[in-house]
C-alpha cells in the first residue's frame, strides 16, 4: 500500500489486515463444511480447529465492516 499511497496509516493497514483475516476465517469455515481434513498440511492445520469444535468465527466482524 505504501508504494501506491503516501498517506497510509497504521490504522488503515490494521483495517486491511482485519478484513483479510476475516475473509480467511470465512474461507476456512466454508472449507471445513465441505471436508474437515486436507492432504495439504498448510490447509489441514487451520481445519483442525473446526474438527475440534468450539471455534469462534470472525465472520461477523467482516459482515459488520462491509
Amino acid at each position: 500500500m505504501s508504494g501506491r499511497y503516501s498517506h497510509v496509516t497504521e490504522a488503515m493497514l490494521q483495517e486491511v489486515e482485519d478484513l483479510l483475516t476475516g475473509f480467511w476465517e470465512i474461507a476456512i469455515q466454508q472449507r471445513a463444511a465441505l471436508s474437515p481434513r486436507s492432504a495439504v498440511p498448510m490447509l489441514d492445520a487451520p481445519l483442525t480447529a473446526y474438527r475440534d469444535k468450539g471455534v469462534i468465527s470472525l465472520a461477523g466482524r467482516v459482515a459488520r465492516r462491509a
